[in-house]
C-alpha cells in the first residue's frame, strides 16, 4: 500500500506531503499486522488490527511519537 498524508499546523499553514510505503499480512483470519515506512525516511511505524468479533475491531500503532490503542464498531446492514 502506498498513501500520502499531509499535516496541518497550529498556525494555519499545510506541511509538505510525506508518502509512505506499507506491508501487511493477516497472520490469522482475526489478526492483521503491517508494517509502515516514511518514503522521506522520517518515520516508521507498526499497526495490528484484532477482530474481536461483532464488528469490533480493537487497533493498535506503534511509531516514532509514540503509541495509541482504538476501538472501531461497523454495523454493515
Amino acid at each position: 500500500r502506498i498513501s500520502s498524508a499531509r499535516e496541518s499546523g497550529g498556525d494555519g499553514e499545510t506541511e509538505a506531503a510525506d508518502s509512505y510505503v506499507a506491508a501487511g499480512k493477516y497472520v490469522t483470519e482475526e489478526i492483521y499486522v503491517e508494517v509502515e515506512q516514511s518514503v522521506r525516511g522520517n518515520g516508521t511505524a507498526i499497526r495490528a488490527e484484532v477482530d474481536i468479533g461483532a464488528g469490533v475491531k480493537v487497533s493498535s500503532v506503534i511509531d516514532d511519537a509514540g503509541g495509541g490503542v482504538e476501538l472501531e464498531w461497523r454495523y454493515d446492514f
